[in-house]
């Protein structure tokens, strides 16, 4: 079962930068649900104890390409993120980051007719 604080903090996120873009409500909701969830749990030895954690990938969407997880580093993304927050009034940058990976989805739904 997913983490609901985890969960309740992401749906807020979502919808202050949604409040910043004009996508309609559909396609919102399309963005916001899932298309699967994976979970994962893994054993740690620490201090000769073994602890098991539990880890969750969620994948919205595959149209970039095939998901994979992992950090993606571009000497872009936080001139995006700031441009889009001063010309949005956005008050932080976890907004404003919401906002451009939002506004990205869209233009890719767009492009291939959703």
């Amino acid at each position: 079962m997913v983490n609901q604080d985890f969960l309740n903090s992401t749906n807020k996120l979502f919808d202050q930068a949604l409040s910043y873009t004009e996508i309609s409500p559909d396609l919102a909701t399309r963005i916001r649900v899932s298309n699967s969830t994976y979970t994962i749990n893994f054993g740690v030895k620490l201090r000769k104890e073994i602890h098991t954690f539990t880890g969750w990938r969620s994948v919205h969407s595959e149209h970039f390409e095939p998901a994979k997880g992992g950090i993606r580093y571009d000497i872009n993304a936080y001139q995006k993120v700031r441009q889009s927050m001063i010309e949005n009034d956005i008050p932080n940058l976890r907004t404003a980051a919401y906002k451009v990976a939002l506004d990205r989805i869209a233009t890719s739904y767009d492009s291939i007719g959703l």
